[in-house]
């Protein structure tokens, strides 16, 4: 009697997390210090976190990136697909929070991380 064929198992291809964020760029440090500022006296020190809309609304106004255009919209983005400090923040993050400020290659950041999901 020949052996029975077992047919191969699918291989599971490992589900990658995306993340969607927007970020606030500014040149002057003073600025995006500044902006942070607000945010803490507004939110933080109240144990509150910084809604969508105003974090859109601030980057839409100071921000130094085309991006403002879009209330700091960045769109979706893997691993390997930002500038190292900045996905290191971004990655690190917890889906509607925003980050401190930090210094990236263009200048001075904050991020704020809308969404996250496997894909």
């Amino acid at each position: 009697m020949a052996p029975k064929k077992v047919p191969p198992k699918p291989v599971k291809k490992k589900k990658e997390k995306e993340i969607k964020i927007r970020h606030i760029l500014c040149k002057d440090e003073k600025k995006i210090n500044d902006a942070y500022e607000m945010f803490d006296q507004n939110y933080f020190q109240k144990g509150e976190t910084v809604p969508v809309e105003t974090f859109g609304a601030v980057a839409a106004k100071i921000s130094d990136c085309p991006s403002a255009k879009k209330q700091g919209a960045l769109g979706w983005f893997g691993k390997g697909k930002l500038e190292d400090e900045f996905e290191k923040v971004a990655f690190s993050m917890r889906e509607g929070n925003m980050s401190q400020v930090f210094k990236g290659s263009k200048g001075f950041h904050i991020v704020f991380l809308e969404e996250t999901r496997e894909k």
